[in-house]
């Protein structure tokens, strides 16, 4: 399902992106060790399952990209992944 999701560019389910983030926190937790998430959580399903782990974050960053900067690492992206599908808002 992550695979059809994105040929098509479409968010993965949440309860498979839930899962995931929530095994992954759990193997690094073992260790004692810190972490950051990127992009988690999306949506409000993605928020109550981050209560619900017991986590909330202890300090947030925001980074603000230029839109050109944003748009080339959207082409590379697009690019390193072969699929060739980009317009001309990303030449």
């Amino acid at each position: 399902e992550i695979q059809e999701s994105k040929k098509v560019y479409k968010y993965i389910n949440d309860e498979i992106v839930i899962d995931l983030v929530r095994n992954s926190i759990a193997e690094i937790e073992k260790d004692s060790q810190n972490w950051i998430v990127e992009g988690f959580p999306r949506t409000a399903a993605q928020v109550v399952a981050l209560q619900k782990m017991g986590i909330a974050p202890t300090r947030i960053v925001l980074l603000t990209v230029k839109k050109p900067s944003s748009q080339l690492k959207v082409k590379n992206n697009l690019i390193s992944n072969a699929t060739g599908l980009y317009g001309p808002e990303l030449e």
